[in-house]
């Protein structure tokens, strides 16, 4: 067998260039599925789609006519000219408050929308995923992306923004064209073709099968779309997050003097006449600043985390490799944390504790899987030790029946779908937010959710079943990561109670329904899941 391996090495060896080429071509970003790539450029054309619909800032409420002579508020001294509408009932705050951080968000934003879309065409149509026009229109659509999530955010500079945006454009690049490790890989290869190969082949011949089927036990058993599929979930939550930040943004400018009383402080007043808030800006940061600082850069760490590992796991960085199990772990569990943060009213302290023991138990699932790999050798012996082959086949085929037939990437692709909608509901609950600040009888603080205050029962009902379905599908999706099988029961009620607690939410979430019919739904709804699940073609 081995001088088949050796003579195999020679033939290949001797295989003109155009042939080499081609193998080469299937390593790194030659590697990479259309469908995955797919999944990334769609996800790209929503977002981008979002911010043209719906820029950061909102729209102003009202209509403002102005006078000449009339003071211009953002100018102090200052008059205006002619009559005119200073703005509209619908026309976004951001292109009047900060006219050229608009227009440049808006230019950016357009060109990656209709970039993203043709590139999306390309794909469809067959054009090769290695061509060079895909590699650029997909560095261009990617990186603008990250371009318009640092120009929405009002506060920072313009030319950082761009800064930043041109590291991570040359990062792409060379990620994408030039791939160094694959380089040294190929220039090894085509410096000394039989060595490689042969070596390559006899420690193949060499390595025990027990080996290759441990290593692909767990984690390493994951495909590396599905785990695309859960970070560009993580990618679109935390680009959200920057975008819209929770709490909404004040729909007015609020111009105080020196001895007006502060609204949140009774008994203080005003030192100096200064703007107290402009429509467009953050409630958050004005009501709440520690809490949206630590929003902000935890988010921030997230999102760029999630989408350097994602050009990592595009341009074919394995799944079992040190930095890619770390940037997942990183991006995922603050993931958790911005969720926890986002609600005002918690204790930081406590979230950054719930937080820890979250990261905690993740590090443990994905870098140390003994008590998987133990189960799968126990499997292995049970199976070893049958009597009969048949009795083995059978078995197997019962489990490819109803639940057992279904593919562990497909059932990913449905928990991070109620990821997602668990945390929008976390941080923009139904109602809205108050945009002004309340007293009397009518007391409530802008920026603090308006259900929270007409609707507490409520409220904390949709808050608790939002929490278990988030946290449970958290911790089902990492499950479905490091192997668990599809067919174990712990996936199975876990799905259950993620799925049937959704239908839950939806329906709390509406105000006049009555809560105890709500809860009558949804367990039914539980019963006629759970009979399927577990009894229906198993």
């Amino acid at each position: 067998m081995e001088s088949e391996a050796i003579e195999m090495a020679m033939r290949r060896a001797e295989r003109p260039e155009e042939e080499q080429e081609m193998n080469k071509s299937k390593e790194g970003w030659g590697s990479l599925d259309r469908g995955t790539l797919l999944v990334v450029v769609t996800l790209i054309t929503a977002l981008t789609y979002q911010i043209g619909i719906n820029p950061p800032g909102g729209f102003w409420q009202d209509d403002l006519f102005v006078k000449a002579g009339d003071p211009v508020p953002d100018n102090p001294g200052s008059t205006y000219l002619m009559n005119h509408y200073d703005h509209k009932a619908g026309d976004p705050i951001m292109g009047d408050k900060h006219p050229t951080r608009y227009l440049v968000l808006m230019v950016v934003n357009w060109i990656g929308f209709y970039n993203s879309m043709t590139l999306t065409i390309w794909l469809l149509i067959g054009v090769p995923v290695t061509s060079r026009r895909v590699k650029l229109s997909f560095l261009l659509s990617y990186t603008l992306l990250v371009l318009t999530y640092n120009v929405s955010q009002v506060g920072t500079s313009l030319t950082v923004d761009l800064m930043i945006w041109l590291g991570l454009l040359v990062f792409a690049a060379v990620s994408i064209f030039f791939a160094f490790n694959l380089l040294l890989k190929s220039k090894i290869y085509m410096e000394h073709p039989q060595t490689f190969e042969t070596t390559a082949a006899a420690r193949q011949v060499e390595r025990p099968q027990e080996e290759m089927n441990q290593s692909k036990e767990g984690w390493a058993s994951l495909d590396r779309s599905n785990l695309i599929v859960v970070v560009t979930i993580i990618t679109t939550l935390t680009y959200q997050i920057g975008i819209n930040p929770p709490g909404g943004f004040w729909q007015d400018d609020l111009f105080v003097k020196a001895g007006d009383p502060v609204p949140d402080n009774p008994g203080s007043t005003y030192v100096m006449n200064h703007y107290d808030h402009k429509a467009g800006d953050s409630i958050m940061r004005h009501k709440h600043p520690t809490r949206y600082g630590v929003l902000m850069v935890v988010n921030w760490i997230g999102f760029y985390n999630s989408v350097i590992l994602t050009i990592w796991l595009l341009i074919g960085v394995p799944v079992t490799s040190r930095r890619v199990k770390l940037s997942f772990l990183l991006s995922y569990t603050l993931l958790v944390l911005t969720y926890n943060v986002s609600q005002v009213g918690n204790s930081l302290t406590v979230d950054f504790l719930v937080w820890l023991l979250y990261a905690g138990s993740v590090a443990i699932s994905v870098f140390y899987e003994q008590n998987m790999e133990s189960a799968a050798i126990e499997m292995a012996r049970r199976q070893v030790e049958r009597p009969e082959e048949e009795e083995v086949e059978e078995e197997m085929n019962k489990s490819k029946e109803g639940w057992g037939s279904l593919d562990r990437g497909t059932l990913l692709v449905v928990v991070t779908l109620i990821t997602a909608l668990t945390y929008q509901i976390s941080t923009n609950p139904p109602g809205g937010f108050w945009q002004d600040d309340g007293s009397g009888s009518n007391h409530h603080l802008a920026g603090n959710p308006v259900m929270r205050d007409k609707h507490p029962k409520r409220y904390r009902v949709l808050m608790l079943v939002n929490w278990l379905g988030f946290y449970n599908s958290m911790i089902l999706t990492l499950g479905l990561l490091v192997g668990v099988p599809v067919t174990s029961r712990r996936v199975k009620v876990s799905f259950l109670l993620s799925y049937t607690l959704l239908v839950l939410t939806y329906n709390v979430s509406q105000v006049g329904t009555s809560l105890t019919d709500d809860l009558m739904i949804w367990l039914g709804l539980l019963v006629f899941a759970a009979v399927f699940i577990f009894f229906g073609g198993l």
